[in-house]
């Protein structure tokens, strides 16, 4: 018979396997660094003027956050995260609000990667092999399959469908298989930038240009400058508040699943020593690789002219994917098309693909890690229905696998045939409000009921003061306060862009914000009328 107030706690299941540079690996590589070669033109379009070789460092802005994931994954050694962190802190509802925004971004961003991995690294690929064997067909195939209204295009969809079989094939094998395809995407990306080095390193804007106008038979000041500087709100050189802007976004944006090894903590051996290293470690490696990626681009191609080129995207119906630049260069100009106009070498542009395409299916791989160990805890708490605990004998938790390939299936569809990226783009900026509350948690930690005998059993560390105050109050002010200011970035250009561009704004933030306390009143009501009092199993660390 139940009474009030009594439960059964069980062990997770889940298995500390993970070593601390799998871990520094997985948060490297998790967000997919690659993608520095689209943001970069998506940050110089919605923020004028910007220039990452000087905003980029502006993503130190979120380590307050970061560090506060590290402080508080080493006093709570378990898999949930800020979940786990928030509920005990402020409270188990708004531990399910903060958790669920970077839950739901993981669920909706597999499909999106994985349109990201093919469309802008199959065409670029079939361009370049078909330069390096003077097959004009290959040519003319990239641009089929890159134009939505082509019938080629369901090429797109066939061959994310094939990554997302294996990438979630990887995923339900559990986190030491993620762990290994998080290695080999790390030594990926480094191989990547090196090919870049040989590529961009070796050029400059007076080849370039040359090369684009020989093989593409258009002038590049009046069929690409011209045109790019006629179109409303276009600015060229840098400007020091939108590099700041661009950089804070975008770069961090790339960042975000770096958090995640708090999310799956309890899989990971030496906590400590992990979480330093992989959260801490990964968030300068990009700062300093954002940078160097932007200095070899600038170099090869000139400021004003890549600006040039990110305009053009935004310019035809179909924009950014198939817009005026892609009519001219036959795809979208992202790193790895642009390589092809900024080296002789015939074989590196090909190299160049195959190491993106490959970084993405790892990110992919291992991107929903982190939402199905939150989702894992909050079926522990009662939260979510228990079966979705299960694990299978590898320690994996194989039914929200299943729900994880489901989600990537829908999303590539959509991504692929919808306004898709316009509906969630603004899903970055719910992440950033989780942060808001997060910071609010942390500034509580040392002192809410729920965690105050937590924070007073931590480790040394996470009890450090400075001038009297508790480290977690500083790390929590400031990053309320820099999350908040990210938010409000990210807000700026719906808010100066008319109704269309506050649509997907307000049914993001509405719909990611009201979810989770839906969820919470109804799981109160089912444990009530059970006779359990859920507030009392946050109370204490879940079970290893």
């Amino acid at each position: 018979m139940t009474q009030e107030g009594i439960f059964v706690r069980k062990a997770s299941g889940l298995i500390r396997r993970v070593s601390p540079f799998q871990a520094l690996s997985y948060s490297f590589q998790a967000p997919a660094l690659l993608l520095v070669a689209i943001y970069m033109i998506w940050g110089t379009i919605l923020y004028p003027g910007a220039n990452y070789l000087v905003g980029s460092w502006a993503v130190i802005v979120i380590y307050p956050s970061v560090l506060i994931y590290v402080l508080l994954a080493i006093a709570m050694p378990r898999s949930g995260g800020e979940y786990l962190y928030v509920s005990r802190s402020l409270g188990p509802g708004w531990g399910l609000f903060t958790s669920w925004q970077m839950t739901i971004n993981s669920y909706i961003w597999p499909g999106l990667l994985t349109q990201f991995g093919i469309y802008y690294g199959v065409p670029p690929l079939l361009m370049a092999v078909g330069n390096a064997t003077g097959n004009v067909a290959l040519r003319g195939l990239a641009v089929a399959i890159s134009d939505p209204a082509n019938p080629a295009y369901i090429w797109m969809f066939i061959m994310g469908f094939i990554f997302l079989v294996f990438s979630n094939l990887v995923h339900y094998l559990g986190v030491q298989w993620v762990a290994r395809v998080s290695v080999v995407a790390f030594f990926a990306i480094i191989l990547e930038f090196i090919v870049w080095t040989l590529i961009f390193g070796t050029s400059n804007p007076t080849s370039f240009m040359v090369n684009v106008e020989r093989n593409l038979g258009i002038n590049f000041q009046n069929d690409i400058v011209g045109v790019a500087r006629a179109t409303p709100g276009f600015m060229e050189g840098t400007v020091l508040s939108m590099s700041i802007f661009a950089g804070a976004i975008y770069v961090s944006q790339n960042t975000l699943a770096s958090t995640f090894p708090a999310n799956f903590c309890g899989e990971i051996k030496s906590v400590a020593k992990s979480q330093s290293l992989a959260q801490v470690g990964s968030i300068a490696l990009y700062a300093v690789l954002y940078t160097f990626a932007a200095a070899l681009v600038y170099h090869a191609i000139g400021l004003e002219n890549y600006q040039a080129i990110s305009q053009l995207t935004t310019i035809g119906a179909a924009a950014p994917y198939y817009s005026r630049a892609s009519e001219l260069f036959g795809t979208f100009p992202s790193f790895y098309l642009l390589a092809m106009f900024a080296t002789d070498n015939v074989y590196l542009p090909i190299i160049s693909s195959i190491l993106y395409i490959l970084a993405m299916f790892c990110s992919v791989a291992a991107l929903p890690m982190g939402a199905s160990r939150n989702v894992f805890a909050y079926s522990i708490d009662g939260i979510f229905p228990g079966f979705l605990s299960k694990v299978d004998r590898r320690g994996s938790p194989w039914i929200l696998c299943l729900i994880s390939a489901i989600m990537g299936f829908f999303t590539l569809y959509l991504a692929l045939y919808t306004l898709y990226l316009q509906m969630i783009a603004y899903s970055t900026a719910i992440w950033f409000i989780g942060w808001v509350v997060l910071g609010i948690g942390a500034m509580a930690f040392p002192y809410a009921k729920g965690s105050r005998g937590i924070y007073e059993k931590a480790p040394r560390i996470v009890r450090m003061k400075i001038l009297g105050v508790p480290i977690l109050v500083i790390l929590g002010f400031l990053g309320l306060i820099s999350s908040a200011w990210i938010v409000y970035i990210l807000f700026m250009p719906a808010l100066t862009g008319g109704a269309l561009a506050l649509t997907p704004l307000i049914t993001t933030v509405t719909v990611c914000s009201a979810f989770p306390w839906i969820v919470y009143g109804l799981a109160r009501v089912y444990n009530k009328q059970k006779h359990i009092n859920i507030d009392l199993r946050f109370k204490e660390i879940p079970p290893d």
